[in-house]
């Protein structure tokens, strides 16, 4: 990773994070909980970074992982909206928003895994137990689901959610999201957030923006690399 990191354009910078310490954690933790711990355990260090950032940047969003939640209130205290980058699908991020609520009404005990009939949301297909992610299968004495649901209890939290998807693979859970997001006065907020973003990314990415220029020295970077290599070959 910080080799393909220090390949990027030089406007852009990566800073690393100190390791956090698990020493003290049982053995056999799941390894959920282990994620969970290490981003909890690391919002002094980002804190100290967004600091020293503040002082000489104009600091304009954090995006974060859906486990590094807690990041959101760190951003806050240097006034930085939040937002997150969910790598998997549509549907996935659907369950994550209803879960909170599905845990709230089911009865003491009750396991994911034991559901006989196909769960069903909002504009996706129904699909079985078996399907859903790992850590909600288990029961709510299991670390892993603890984390889960307590991640997913914060996802309204952030300004936005960038999804790693497309209409024409999940036009039903994207619609079905959109949807249950513009409902009412936050809806409106959504809405004027979302042509914002609209129009700073078609900024960005038309001929002569910052991600195309930065894409281009990347692809010359490593078209020179590879010429050399092959030469020394």
């Amino acid at each position: 990773m910080k080799v393909v990191l220090g390949a990027l354009p030089k406007t852009i910078e990566s800073v690393f994070l100190p390791p956090a310490s698990l020493d003290d954690l049982p053995q056999g933790l799941a390894t959920g909980a282990k994620v969970a711990l290490t981003m909890t355990r690391s919002m002094p260090s980002l804190r100290h970074v967004l600091k020293s950032l503040a002082s000489t940047t104009r600091l304009v969003a954090l995006v974060i992982d859906p486990y590094g939640s807690d990041a959101i209130d760190v951003a806050k205290e240097f006034n930085v909206e939040s937002y997150i980058f969910f790598t998997s699908t549509a549907m996935a991020l659907s369950f994550l928003l209803h879960f909170p609520k599905l845990d709230e009404s089911a009865p003491c005990g009750f396991r994911f895994s034991e559901l006989q009939e196909p769960l069903r949301l909002p504009g996706c297909l129904p699909f079985r137990s078996k399907d859903l992610m790992d850590d909600a299968l288990h029961g709510r004495n299991n670390e892993n689901y603890k984390w889960l649901l307590y991640h997913s209890k914060r996802l309204h939290l952030v300004k936005g959610i960038m999804v790693n998807t497309f209409m024409e693979l999940e036009a039903g859970a994207i619609k079905a999201l959109h949807q249950e997001s513009h409902d009412g006065e936050e809806g409106e907020r959504l809405r004027n957030n979302m042509k914002h973003l609209k129009d700073a990314a078609a900024k960005v990415v038309r001929e002569g923006g910052s991600s195309t220029r930065a894409l281009s020295e990347l692809a010359s970077k490593w078209k020179r690399q590879a010429d050399n290599e092959f030469e020394m070959a």
